[in-house]
């Protein structure tokens, strides 16, 4: 039986009726932890070795679809805004597109937060919005965020500031799929890569706007 971070208890719960052997595991977003999740899996299920020539093209092929997007990504700033298993997923994602997460306003009490990277220049649990809106905007020009990755509520209560948004997360109200949209998983990496992709260039296109370069 998989656990995936959001039922941790009810997963112990039916393993333990059941007598199924509990897997508990991370959100599998990103190349990386798409590949971690899959090699925990297997593990779990007693194979051994690499990744299964199938599932090792799909990872190729994979990151050869995100190659073009990288240069525009590269060096750009997130600010985050959600629960903290899906930080630690985003924040690993966002480093393998060279790109950064200096703040994160995570929607939880404070607890330890397993992310990879350097930890972030600015973390808060459940801050009053007037309180991450001062420590935002003390943000100097290097890591100032680009745009943020945030859910519904976070936007709506403005933990973005002015950046552009890619909702994420739970509750999410105002995107809308009429296609398959996954964010985990190989797939998810691709749909997830072009949604940043978007918001940065959107950004980039009003900046010029502004400025009188269009």
């Amino acid at each position: 039986m998989i656990s995936l971070p959001y039922g941790r208890q009810a997963a112990a719960r039916l393993a333990a009726r059941t007598g199924a052997r509990l897997v508990e595991t991370d959100l599998p977003v990103g190349l990386r932890g798409t590949s971690a999740w899959l090699a925990s899996v297997r593990t779990a299920a007693g194979l051994k070795g690499p990744l299964p020539p199938p599932l090792a093209r799909l990872e190729r092929a994979t990151a050869r679809e995100l190659a073009p997007a990288l240069a525009a990504l590269a060096h750009s700033n997130i600010v985050f805004a959600g629960d903290p298993y899906l930080y630690s997923a985003v924040r690993g994602f966002a480093l393998e597109l060279g790109m950064r997460v200096p703040a994160a306003f995570i929607s939880s009490f404070s607890r330890p937060l397993s992310a990879p990277g350097p930890a972030a220049k600015l973390v808060m649990f459940a801050p009053a919005v007037a309180e991450a809106a001062k420590a935002l905007a003390a943000f100097g020009r290097y890591d100032r965020p680009h745009l943020g990755v945030c859910d519904s509520l976070a936007i709506t209560e403005g933990f973005a500031g002015s950046a552009p948004v890619v909702e994420l997360g739970f509750p999410s109200y105002a995107h809308h799929c009429l296609n398959d949209e996954p964010f985990m998983g190989y797939a998810g990496a691709r749909s997830l890569a072009g949604r940043l992709l978007n918001a940065v260039q959107s950004a980039g296109t009003m900046t010029a706007r502004g400025s009188g370069q269009l």
